[in-house]
């Protein structure tokens, strides 16, 4: 207890700011884990709400269904203006309809698929923003697994200092802040400890002089003749 070199408690409160900093970062990035996993489940599930329900036509069909209205207006042109054949090419246009009433119809699948994909609108803007959303916060989680393996990290080399720090004691310390507790009593128990080594070093001291006293009171006895023996260390025997 006398010699035993424990942490001052300076050292103490800097552990234990450095532990309750590096605790709270690792909950809140944590907090913030949950937060963003949470969000994310319910932007995939409206992202599936929206690709289960009618499929939105792109803008390629568009172009497509189109395409294939014009091809059919310019074939009736060269029937009816021209007049070509245009048999084998009304066949490879609709092998099951005539020329006009297959016009007709691709007219109606163009004009319903462009109408289509005005009243979509919204809800392929929707998509996409919500896409855009879930690639940037999957993005944030890789970045928070990051800082908490880094705050794992910093809080597992907190510990080993900490613990490196009591072993000259062969003490296996617990938190910083029960260890203050531990430290007032430890400095109580050295100050009752040291006042104990005052008193004991007191008495030794007078029990040296009343021996000192009795050897020279023996001697001066001797000197004047009185041979008396005095058993015993007591000095009130001699005095008697």
């Amino acid at each position: 207890v006398r010699e035993l070199a424990v942490p001052l408690p300076e050292t103490l409160h800097r552990y234990e700011e450095e532990f309750r900093s590096l605790t709270e970062e690792k909950r809140q990035l944590q907090v913030d884990h949950r937060q963003f996993e949470s969000e994310l489940a319910q932007i995939v599930e409206q992202l599936h709400e929206i690709e289960y329900a009618a499929e939105v036509p792109t803008e390629e069909e568009l172009t497509q269904y189109r395409g294939r209205r014009d091809h059919g207006w310019q074939l009736l042109r060269r029937q009816w203006l021209q007049g070509e054949d245009v048999a084998a090419e009304s066949r490879d246009y609709d092998p099951e309809r005539p020329l006009p009433e297959a016009y007709e119809r691709q007219v109606g699948i163009s004009d319903q698929t462009a109408d289509r994909r005005y009243r979509e609108a919204d809800r392929v803007q929707n998509h996409a923003s919500l896409k855009a959303r879930a690639e940037g916060i999957e993005k944030r989680l890789l970045e928070l697994n990051k800082q908490e393996e880094n705050a794992d990290s910093a809080l597992a080399d907190a510990t080993r200092r900490w613990q490196e720090l009591w072993e000259p004691c062969a003490i296996k310390p617990l938190p910083p802040r029960e260890m203050h507790a531990w430290l007032n009593g430890f400095d109580k128990l050295r100050f009752q400890v040291k006042e104990s080594d005052k008193i004991a070093k007191s008495v030794e001291e007078r029990e040296a002089k009343r021996r000192e006293l009795r050897t020279t009171i023996m001697a001066e006895l001797a000197a004047i003749g009185e041979r008396q023996s005095f058993p015993g260390e007591e000095l009130s025997s001699v005095l008697q």
